[in-house]
């Protein structure tokens, strides 16, 4: 009986307890991954939507009854999605407005030496002899991205916000 231990009553082999953990942290990494796959799908879609609107409201010069028009038709075409209220859609132009370079924010280390950063890792940045830190917008959600944009206006302290979002948790939906 040296293989088989008692838990809660049920006889299990030596080693299940561990092995059973080791399943866990298998299905939650890959729910987490599931999650930030989902999170940068949906920002790369309506950063697109947005670019998209951009264009044609620059290039053609379509004007605001475009997106009024754009959402009825989603949402007719898309009844069992949830996202192209008129509303959205102007939150999808302004976040291709404010990053431009989906899906990284390239922002020069010399900007970054106007926030209250940790010294430390400005100086580990200024070591790696890098000019531009890349910022992956990608790891916070749709919400917060909507959230910080209405509130910052201000490219630095968005990127401050950003940061400070980021550390508070890893991933925010």
């Amino acid at each position: 009986m040296s293989n088989i231990t008692k838990e809660s009553n049920t006889l299990l082999p030596t080693g299940y307890i561990q092995w059973r953990k080791d399943i866990e942290q298998l299905i939650d990494t890959a729910k987490l991954k599931t999650a930030i796959s989902i999170n940068m799908g949906t920002l790369s879609l309506y950063w697109n939507i947005g670019k998209q609107i951009i264009e044609k409201q620059e290039q053609i010069g379509w004007g605001k009854q475009v997106i009024a028009q754009l959402s009825k038709d989603l949402c007719s075409l898309f009844p069992d999605d949830r996202g192209y209220s008129e509303r959205n859609l102007r939150n999808m132009k302004r976040f291709a407005e404010a990053y431009p370079t989906f899906p990284i924010w390239q922002v020069p280390l010399a900007k970054l030496k106007e926030l209250p950063i940790l010294q430390v890792t400005l100086a580990k940045l200024e070591s790696e002899g890098k000019e531009f830190v890349q910022v992956p917008l990608a790891q916070i959600s749709w919400y917060h991205h909507i959230s910080l944009l209405s509130k910052v206006k201000n490219e630095l302290p968005n990127l401050w916000e950003l940061h400070n979002t980021k550390q508070k948790n890893s991933l925010l939906m």
